[in-house]
């Protein structure tokens, strides 16, 4: 991974998009620029491309980031949220859709937004990255998703 980082917000990080976010009751998008959190912290703290997100999947399912024994466990069960088929636990969630089990993660803030799904039966990966509020990486992966995967008949 060649552009992933936890950015400081007091200092250039070469080819960052800017976010642009509707503030509440504003008709008008902004940037997010004076609204970003600390180094590291959650929600917008990183950046990343979708390149870099791919070649992490391709690291994890191919046993180089972790070995196998790991991969096996960090990609296992997990513990199913209140309410939802979705299960979630060590970082990522899981369900399932036309037959296919996809883990992956999300992130977001006011502005920016990323989805990364890992199809674990076809092998897809889909990465979304975009400099605008949410769910709007997420509307985009549901729209690939329902185009990549098969009918259930």
């Amino acid at each position: 991974m060649f552009n992933t980082d936890a950015y400081e917000i007091d200092c250039d990080t070469p080819n960052l998009a800017i976010g642009y976010t509707r503030l509440e009751g504003e008709s008008q998008p902004r940037n997010n620029l004076y609204i970003h959190v600390v180094k590291g912290g959650p929600a917008g703290g990183g950046f990343s491309t979708v390149e870099d997100l791919l070649r992490f999947d391709i690291a994890l399912r191919d046993s180089r980031l972790l070995g196998p024994n790991y991969a096996q466990l960090l990609l296992s069960r997990k513990v199913p949220l209140l309410d939802s088929n979705v299960l979630c636990g060590r970082g990522f969630f899981e369900r399932q859709f036309k037959n296919e089990r996809i883990i992956g993660h999300d992130g977001a803030f006011p502005g920016i937004s990323s989805e990364l799904r890992m199809y674990m039966e076809t092998g897809y990966t889909i990465a979304v990255m975009a400099n605008y509020d949410p769910p709007i990486s997420e509307q985009i992966a549901n729209w690939i998703e329902e185009r990549i995967l098969p009918d259930q008949n």
